[in-house]
């Protein structure tokens, strides 16, 4: 049988709400919000939930977008040729 979380079942405190705020806005994997609050994911989300704190990415762990292929190999990019074809 799986052990339970240190805080399950326990109210969540004020200090745990904001760390739960923080650690969102510093996109920390819902997991390891779980394991640091000693709570299950599902608890996290929950009350996530309740406090109308976000746990979507706000940011991409692989670097900032590349919006065309030409600007990841250092391309400039010419609208005019864009999208068109051989008439």
């Amino acid at each position: 049988m799986a052990k339970k979380p240190a805080n399950a079942g326990k109210s969540w405190t004020a200090a745990h709400d904001a760390q739960l705020r923080r650690e969102a806005a510093q996109n920390t994997p819902t997991r390891a919000l779980g394991l640091q609050l000693g709570r299950t994911e599902s608890a996290v989300r929950s009350r996530a939930g309740e406090l109308r704190v976000s746990l979507k990415p706000t940011k991409s762990p692989y670097g900032p977008r590349q919006e065309a292929l030409g600007q990841r190999q250092g391309l400039p990019i010419n609208a005019s040729i864009i999208g068109q074809g051989s008439s």
